[in-house]
């Protein structure tokens, strides 16, 4: 049997990311929305949505919000 290609799952499969993705998830809520979220639950609930499906939850469709959310994916990969 030949393989073409593997992939991994990162995100909680390979590392465990789970509370740095609630921290930046939190830290983005306050910052751009100035709400405190309880993070961890809200990614318990959102599982299998991408950022950008929960930004715009999140920023109550506002794209241009949502997008400000999104864009602090930086913050997440800066640290993992």
């Amino acid at each position: 049997m030949k393989l073409d290609c593997v992939l991994f799952d990162h995100d909680d499969t390979l590392l465990p990311t789970f509370a740095l993705r609630a921290k930046v998830l939190s830290q983005a809520a306050q910052e751009v929305l100035d709400i405190d979220i309880d993070s961890q639950a809200f990614l318990a609930a959102a599982h299998g949505r991408n950022l950008e499906q929960m930004s715009v939850e999140l920023s109550s469709g506002d794209s241009a919000l949502a997008a400000r959310l999104a864009h602090l994916r930086r913050v997440y990969l800066a640290e993992k």
